[in-house]
């Protein structure tokens, strides 16, 4: 805006307060009437003088060219006129005491336009701005700022609609890209931050938290392909606790991930019924896991690249195996054990004979199984016994057939899909202290497509700068799905039109005692809104009960024509607020419940949790103490369905500080946690007495004492 401030410059040096001495009147009467008159500097002015002063209709043309044809007052541009410029500028409305001051139309020698409001020579009220690189602006100004409610309109068809602060979008909004991609949801600073929804052009969608315009804390995220994700992000990165769910498959993961992959401890359902339990690196089964397959034979020990480190153990099973017949072509050379078995028949066989000399000579005598553990313990590990070496029926132990190879492990990272991505993102690399680990695959971070709007303090500031994701680590602690944030991407519970009843008194008698009717009455808003309840003064005041066009309602407190009191809020989709509000928002205590079971209840400010308050999850595990801006932050407890529990610090839904971490099996740390993970000194107490004392980096023992 550096041209328009020159421009306004000269304005106010062209304003003079009285005929200077040495002017001249070239005709007229330059003193009080009308005439023609040339300074001494050059100007000339030709219209209405009063008092010796430019005052009223004329028309001032400088030495520089600048030409202002319109009102005076005491020589000063004040009123209507048009001023122009040799270099293309041009202004058109009113002045006010020489300074662009009202309603007027500004066009720039670079092709910028601005029509509407000015105040002291600059954009302030209501205008629409449109750049020269086919931009439009539609919305509030304030000292040349966008600032307010507006519309930005991009050259591609993109657009942003919602709140501006200094300049940039800042509140909450609606992002149209130019691929069809929508976001719905908070802005601070020119990013996405808070809650919002994120719905692509190619039907992936997420919605939750946003900082900095990546995805982070608590959110649920559909891929086109089915795959679905609710849990935790960290600057973009599906990290932390969650649940995947590959719908074709029939197949879901649930707990610990880093950068898409299951890592840490978690559960894997796979689509043939067969489960593992147990520890993961990086999407790979590495460590101490349980397998248990389709058809109920379980394994349960070590795993390494998948695979268990030793074959599973079989059921046993008693079996009579009754050998074949002897058959030469087929006899096969004695293996160790078929040899230690025949000769301990041959042992058996004489003192039998011995013990059995008074039967029939040559009567067939059939052994027993030997009870020699030796022997049989010989045969399943051997597994060879030949034809030739048995003689008679067998009673053994047996193991069943050997299992079929493990189940493999699905594809289990999960991509985050982008829309498609603008000239000017560019990525930036995580500066987070982070372990440093080897990636199996690293997802596509969210990062919609982003246009610089070339705006500063003297070309009204930027619209959107550069975001890109960045590389991020594993995060421990994990809750199941929660939408921390009550607020939703529209301003929920607000009536901002009532300050009377409008279109609901259609008599003429009626009408009369439109604004000051007290007492109970039905009505119809403008909104198609529907409003029963009491009236004072002409405005909902009392008790009563709203039906809002999308099909949400309100019961309870008004004041002033908005929800203030005690009220119960029930949105269309099935979610309810119970509790207070204040001036049309949820203001002190109140309940908050969800569809899939979960819930809220403590303190609210500006509808979003913050204070003291308790929120359970859908499977029954709960968190109860401090939340900030609707997250975990503070002191609190977080106690898990599995018996697992949490106390101490939280920061952003995550311990963060000190806090005693205890598990199912009695295990106890007790320390300090950055980002859910143990970092700093710590104390390890086992259930069996052992007492480990150290220094923890990213959840292991780095140093001990």
């Amino acid at each position: 805006m550096r041209s328009t401030k020159i421009l306004i410059a000269a304005l106010v040096i062209q304003c003079a307060t009285a005929l200077p001495s040495y002017a001249k009147c070239l005709s007229g009467d330059c003193k009080n009437g009308v005439g023609k008159l040339r300074s001494a500097n050059g100007r000339v002015y030709e219209g209405e003088f009063k008092k010796g002063f430019l005052w009223g209709r004329g028309h001032l043309v400088t030495p520089d060219g600048m030409q202002y044809d319109g009102e005076f007052v005491k020589g000063k541009f004040h009123g209507f006129g048009i001023l122009k410029t040799l270099n293309g500028r041009s202004y058109k409305g009113t002045f006010k005491n020489g300074v662009i001051d009202g309603e007027g139309l500004l066009k720039e020698a670079d092709g910028r336009r601005y029509q509407g409001q000015f105040e002291l020579g600059k954009f302030h009220g209501k205008g629409v701005l449109i750049y020269p690189d086919g931009r439009k602006y539609v919305g509030d100004f304030r000292s040349n700022f966008l600032h307010g409610k507006g519309e930005m309109i991009m050259a591609d068809g993109s657009s942003y609609e919602g709140e501006f602060r200094d300049g940039h979008p800042d509140g909450k909004g609606v992002r149209r890209y130019a691929d069809g991609t929508v976001y719905i949801g908070s802005y601070v600073g020119k990013v996405r931050q808070g809650y919002g929804i994120l719905q692509m052009a190619d039907g992936s969608r997420y919605e939750g938290y946003f900082e900095n315009d990546l995805y982070n804390g608590r959110g649920t995220l559909k891929e086109k392909n089915g795959r679905t994700y609710i849990g935790t992000f960290l600057d973009g990165s599906i990290t932390g606790q969650g649940t995947i769910n590959w719908a074709q498959e029939g197949q879901q993961y649930k707990g610990d991930l880093l950068n898409g992959l299951p890592h840490g401890e978690g559960t894997m359902k796979y689509g043939d019924g067969s489960r593992y339990v147990g520890q993961w690196d990086k999407g790979i089964r590495v460590g101490i896991g349980k397998l248990v397959y389709a058809d109920g034979r379980v394994y349960e020990g070590l795993f390494s690249k998948n695979e268990p480190v030793s074959p599973p153990r079989k059921k046993r099973a008693k079996a009579k195996v009754t050998p074949p017949p002897v058959l030469a072509e087929k006899k096969q050379k004695k293996e160790p054990a078929s040899e230690r078995l025949a000769a301990h028949i041959q042992q058996e066989d004489k003192k039998r004979k011995a013990n059995l000399a008074t039967q029939e000579k040559g009567l067939e005598q059939k052994l027993p199984l030997p009870e020699d553990e030796e022997i049989i313990d010989s045969l399943v590990e051997e597994e060879v016994v030949t034809a030739d070496t048995l003689e008679a029926p067998i009673e053994e132990e047996i193991l069943l057939d050997e299992p079929e190879k493990s189940p493999p492990a699905p594809e289990t990272s999960i991509r985050i899909q982008q829309p498609a991505a603008a000239e000017h993102v560019a990525e930036k690399k995580n500066k987070k202290e982070v372990a440093q680990v080897k990636k199996q695959e690293k997802p596509v971070e969210p990062a919609p497509p982003v246009e610089a709007i070339d705006i500063s303090e003297e070309e009204l500031p930027p619209y959107f700068a550069e975001a890109t994701p960045a590389e991020v680590q594993q995060v421990e602690v994990v809750e199941v799905k929660k939408e921390r944030k009550a607020e939703e991407p529209k301003d929920e519970g607000q009536i901002t039109l009532i300050n009377e009843i409008p279109y609901s008194f259609t008599s003429p008698e009626e009408k009369k005692e439109k604004k000051s009717f007290s007492g109970v009455r039905e009505v119809d808003l403008p909104d198609s809104s529907h409003y029963q309840g009491e009236f004072k003064d002409g405005t909902m005041e009392g008790w009563g009960t709203m039906q809002l066009a999308d099909g949400e309602t309100y019961e309870g407190e008004f004041s002033g024509g908005k929800f203030h009191g005690q009220g119960t809020y029930v949105f269309a989709d099935g979610r309810q607020y119970k509790g207070s509000f204040k001036k049309g928002e949820r203001e002190g205590r109140g309940i908050f419940t969800y569809l899939d079971g979960s819930s809220y209840e403590g303190d609210f400010v500006k509808g979003v949790f913050e204070g003291k308050g308790k929120y359970i999850f859908p499977d029954g595990s709960y968190y109860k103490g401090e939340f900030s801006d609707g997250f975990f932050a503070g002191q609190g407890e977080l106690v898990y369905k599995n018996g697992k529990k949490y106390k101490g610090e939280f920061k952003n839904d995550l311990p963060h500080g000190h806090g005693q971490l205890t598990s199912a099996d009695g295990t106890v740390y007790e320390g300090m946690f950055k980002s859910g993970r143990r970092n700093g000194s710590g104390t390890i107490k086992y259930a069996d007495g052992r007492v480990v004392r150290g220094t923890f980096k990213n959840d292991e023992l780095v140093e001990q004492e």
